[in-house]
């Protein structure tokens, strides 16, 4: 039997080629595979950069174990560096107290005695020029002072020629270069006393110490 198509031809349906519709889904597949391609990348990148990661924190705790026994064992040292100063300043300080008790005893005269020797602390204003960073002048300032003072208190008699005087003494100990070298005569006084029945002279001397202490 025969056929034939009275439509005319811009009403009769096209065939279309199924070519387009294979190489989009080429092209679709490719994508899906590119996609892929690079979230594996992605994430083989941070399973690396967590591998290194927890290498680095292990790495990181060990470090810090030693950071903080370092910062433990500087501390230990600066305390133990403090006490050994403290040590050192109080022997240094036993070694003259030692040898300046000796040097009174060697100092005093036959007929002197003392009956009360102490240190005392004093706070003095002293004046000093400073330059005034503005102007660029000297001027003068008040400022406080610490200083130590050595009191010596006793009894002199009279000497084998009848006179009653420390002069021997305190030229003694200006000339002695141990002694002076630590105290400098700052004050004195007298005063006329019997001791029983013999008539003395009470004394007291105030050396201002200048070693140790603050001049």
């Amino acid at each position: 039997m025969i056929s034939i198509n009275l439509l005319p031809s811009e009403l009769r349906p096209v065939k279309r080629t199924p070519v387009p519709y294979i190489l989009s889904a080429f092209l679709v597949a490719g994508a899906v595979v590119s996609c892929f391609n690079v979230w594996a990348g992605n994430n083989a990148k941070n399973s690396e950069i967590d591998d290194e990661l927890t290498h680095n924190n292990l790495e990181l705790e060990s470090l810090q174990e030693s950071v903080e026994k370092y910062n433990q064992l500087s501390e230990e040292k600066k305390s133990l560096a403090s006490q050994l100063d403290t040590i050192n300043e109080i022997a240094s300080d036993r070694i003259i107290w030692s040898q300046s008790l000796y040097d009174l005893s060697r100092l005093a005269l036959s007929n002197m005695w003392y009956s009360d020797i102490e240190v005392d602390t004093r706070v003095t204003t002293n004046t000093v020029e400073t330059i005034d960073p503005k102007t660029k002048k000297v001027k003068k300032e008040k400022v406080k002072v610490t200083q130590h003072i050595l009191t010596l208190e006793g009894f002199i008699s009279p000497d084998s020629d009848g006179r009653v005087s420390l002069g021997p003494f305190t030229s003694a100990a200006e000339a002695d270069p141990e002694f002076s070298s630590m105290f400098e005569l700052v004050s004195w006084d007298f005063d006329d006393t019997e001791f029983g029945t013999t008539v003395v002279k009470k004394f007291l001397l105030e050396y201002l110490i200048t070693r140790g202490g603050t001049k």
